[in-house]
């Protein structure tokens, strides 16, 4: 499993995403990318999340709760773009730059950046709703993301909702289990 490392060379801080291998009953770390320098995000506007993401798909949402992270951290949106001074995040194009370097923002107690983002994007529920929630709440926390209880609930039942047959196919879907 990958995870984020941080480094710091001099002044600065550097992200790195890694792996841990087993060689001869040690493990060994390996840099499988490099992610950018890591700036600290302090909250500069007091604002809540009050955004109703139950009509948004799942990953939508996702994008929701970071672009709202970024903006009470003073970002501004231009079209698809939010900037901060010399800081863009393009979601489409997934780049989090500052000028033209890989960026990472570290936020609450995790790192908004291209990996982490990824990650949330592409989560995918497990065997069990009690293993789905855990590694929901894993993946929010590692993307630095702060949510309010029930955003986080609505986010979980967009997993669980999105394999769910819909009302006509319900009597199709019984039968075949």
């Amino acid at each position: 499993m990958a995870f984020i490392r941080v480094k710091k060379v001099k002044d600065w801080r550097y992200a790195y995403l890694v792996e841990n291998k087993w060689k001869s009953k040690k493990t060994k770390q390996k840099v499988k990318e490099y992610l950018g320098r890591v700036h600290f995000l302090e909250n500069i506007v007091g604002i809540k999340f009050e955004k109703d993401i139950s009509k948004l798909d799942f990953k939508d949402s996702v994008k929701e709760l970071i672009k709202f992270e970024l903006m009470k951290n003073g970002f501004r949106e231009e079209g698809n773009v939010l900037k901060k001074e010399k800081f863009t995040v393009n979601f489409d194009e997934n780049r989090f730059l500052n000028g033209k370097k890989p960026v990472v923002f570290e936020s609450n107690e995790g790192f908004i950046c291209k990996s982490t983002f990824e990650k949330a994007m592409n989560f995918r529920k497990a065997e069990t709703e009690e293993e789905t929630g855990l590694l929901l709440a894993e993946t929010i926390l590692e993307a630095g993301i702060s949510i309010p209880h029930n955003v986080f609930v609505k986010l979980f039942e967009k997993i669980h909702k999105a394999d769910m047959p819909a009302i006509a196919g319900t009597k199709t879907f019984i039968n075949k289990v």
